[in-house]
């Protein structure tokens, strides 16, 4: 790793796909420092921007239990951010040594709970709270937050379906609604979730859900409720593993509203631990107050509507036949939000939720809709495994036949996964 020039370097902290973070020391002054460098030698606009909105977000998040950003410097061809170093540790490093003590991950988990209290009073959602991304000081216990690159200050933020590897954040840590394959805006509350998974991994020694494949992660997340802190771990006291479970609530209106009343009901806890007491269901949340007024994303009034439709697609399931299921009414009436609610149990059933709009500005365009719908759906199998995959590409190959450039035309999107296909024959002019 070439030097940075001011610096000296001492120590290898982590190196990625896309960035190197290092220990140095700051040859003016021997300030220890943390350098975050790009990896690649010829980095991308992209990433060059990331770079900049990771040091705007950590510096409108600044305050305690956030890392301290100096400076954004020149590095060769790229850019380096330096950071202050406190000289804690990331708390995934701490984890490798095994699982924690009751009463270390209450108090990580209070300090955690203040500090993310206070990224979201000063407009900030980290998206990507994991051991990786808390440090942890060996001598005093406090807790940094670090890695500011995907945070947001939008309060609500919508959150599109993608493949896998293009999903921002950490899949084992991710909050169902991040995963852009449910019907709700990302806000403070994925923060939450993350946090939740954080302490889970540190309570029972692995994070809520494991799987080899991402897409079995991401439906975990989606539809699976997690083993219980306490039933694999029998020395966790009733009230932590219930503490747990809320944050992991699939919904964001039934996690906590805000992290300083999941912190006093942290504290609350650590109190009956001290004194010996397992505090068993006490009431969680007595002190939680959601820190601006939150309208839930859920829809009111169409119960049987919705039922209706997941009742037509079980059917389909069941008899193993296609269907068509067509939603009418006049403008406004809130056919879209309608269908959007069927994004989470479709998905939770294991089923694919694609959605395209027929727009005035796109007239000229035959078939949009059905088009932008046909895109998006091949931009979720891409995230899919290499076997489901190439059986995809099979069948694909097989129901098009000498005809894949003719779909290509219109869908560029499939040659990612069918690849190229050989050109048509022109269609000589018929007789008039």
């Amino acid at each position: 790793m070439l030097a940075l020039p001011g610096y000296r370097l001492v120590e290898q902290l982590h190196r990625g796909r896309f960035s190197t973070v290092a220990r140095a020391l700051c040859m003016a002054d021997d300030q220890p420092v943390v350098l975050k460098r790009i990896s690649d030698e010829y980095p991308s606009l992209e990433l060059l921007a990331q770079f900049h909105h990771e040091l705007d977000q950590t510096r409108r998040a600044a305050g305690p239990g956030v890392v301290q950003v100096l400076e954004l410097v020149p590095d060769h061809n790229g850019l380096a951010l330096v950071f202050a170093d406190s000289g804690a540790v990331s708390l995934d490093r701490v984890l490798q040594r095994g699982r924690l003590e009751i009463a270390e991950v209450l108090r990580i988990g209070i300090e955690l709970a203040q500090a993310l209290g206070g990224v979201h009073a000063r407009g900030v959602v980290h998206k990507d709270v994991t051991p990786a991304n808390v440090l942890v000081h060996p001598q005093t216990g406090g807790v940094e937050l670090i890695d500011f690159h995907i945070a947001t200050s939008l309060a609500r933020e919508g959150q599109p379906s993608a493949p896998a590897a293009q999903m921002e954040g950490t899949l084992a840590y991710i909050s169902p609604e991040q995963s852009g394959r449910m019907n709700r805006a990302v806000d403070r509350r994925t923060d939450l979730y993350s946090l939740g998974a954080t302490l889970y991994h540190a309570l029972v020694g692995r994070p809520p859900f494991v799987a080899a494949d991402p897409m079995e992660l991401i439906h975990a997340h989606l539809a699976r409720s997690p083993v219980a802190p306490r039933a694999v771990r029998a020395d966790v006291p009733q009230a932590l593993s219930e503490i747990v479970q809320k944050l992991l609530a699939k919904n964001p209106e039934d996690r906590y509203g805000s992290a300083l009343g999941l912190a006093a009901d942290l504290r609350r806890a650590l109190a009956a631990f001290s004194a010996g007491a397992d505090a068993p269901g006490f009431a969680l949340g007595g002190q939680d107050q959601p820190q601006s007024f939150e309208i839930p994303d859920r829809l009111y009034g169409r119960t049987a509507q919705v039922e209706q439709l997941l009742g037509v697609f079980d059917n389909m399931l069941h008899d193993g036949r296609s269907a068509l299921l067509l939603v009418t009414g006049r403008g406004g009436i809130g056919k879209s939000a309608l269908v959007a609610e069927l994004a989470t149990p479709l998905v939770a059933r294991r089923g694919r939720f694609t959605v395209g709009k027929f727009d005035q500005l796109a007239r000229s365009q035959p078939f949009s809709a059905l088009l932008g719908a046909m895109e998006a759906l091949l931009r979720q199998h891409l995230g899919d495994r290499e076997d489901e995959l190439a059986r995809l590409r099979t069948e694909l190959q097989e129901a098009l036949g000498p005809n894949g450039q003719v779909m290509l035309e219109v869908l560029p999107g499939l040659s990612q996964i069918i690849g190229p296909q050989p050109e048509v024959p022109a269609l000589e002019p018929g007789p008039t």
